[in-house]
């Protein structure tokens, strides 16, 4: 192959390969806000049990609140199960494309050294 057709296949696998990274990073920063969120959610429902109760319009405002941070973390539990899912596949290609262009990249090493040492048997 040709050192201009090989270092594009190359320049193709590495852009490939960082679009993969990048679509990773996204899904993982994604996830991580929905973790954050949860958290944030289970800690103010524990904040809201404990506030000090004065007449049963608080008590009820608690409960409802903690009903709604209840819900919401359940639905961020069906979100997250739905991005694990991604993130995986994402994780997959990602690892088949940065294989890809380490391979094509080791190729290409291989070939230089082998057209050096082929310049040299000649001048001898």
């Amino acid at each position: 192959m040709s050192k201009n057709r090989f270092d594009q296949l190359i320049a193709i696998a590495e852009t490939l390969k960082d679009v993969e990274l990048g679509k990773l990073a996204r899904l993982r920063a994604q996830q991580a806000a929905l973790l954050s969120q949860q958290e944030d959610l289970n800690a103010s429902a524990k904040q809201a049990a404990l506030l000090p109760v004065q007449d049963a319009t608080d008590v009820k405002m608690s409960e409802r609140y903690r009903d709604w941070a209840g819900n919401k973390v359940k639905g961020i539990d069906a979100d997250l199960v739905k991005l694990s899912t991604d993130v995986e596949q994402a994780r997959a290609a990602s690892a088949h494309r940065v294989g890809q262009h380490d391979v094509l990249t080791k190729l290409r090493k291989k070939e230089l050294l082998e057209k050096k040492r082929d310049a040299i048997r000649k001048a001898r």
